[in-house]
């Protein structure tokens, strides 16, 4: 981020909040809550993405969902 701090036009701002989603899946198709700071989380906005490119953004998600579960601990084998 360093480069950034002197061009024109960019300000950089660091901060230690915590920004994530809640992927919820089934088979292709995914909910991905979008947690915003400072909103209740009923009141959060949710998308819903189907797989349906190659390129496409529920790729992304189904991707990092795989991931994570596959570095997931299983149950009963700890």
């Amino acid at each position: 981020m360093r480069p950034l701090r002197d061009a024109d036009g960019i300000e950089v701002r660091p901060h230690r909040t915590v920004l994530h989603n809640s992927i919820h899946r089934v088979d292709d198709d995914l909910m991905v809550d979008l947690h915003a700071y400072g909103t209740r989380a009923p009141d959060a906005p949710v998308i819903y993405l189907a797989r349906t490119e190659a390129d496409d953004a529920a790729v992304t998600y189904l991707g990092c969902f795989e991931r994570v579960r596959g570095g997931a601990e299983q149950p009963g084998l700890q």
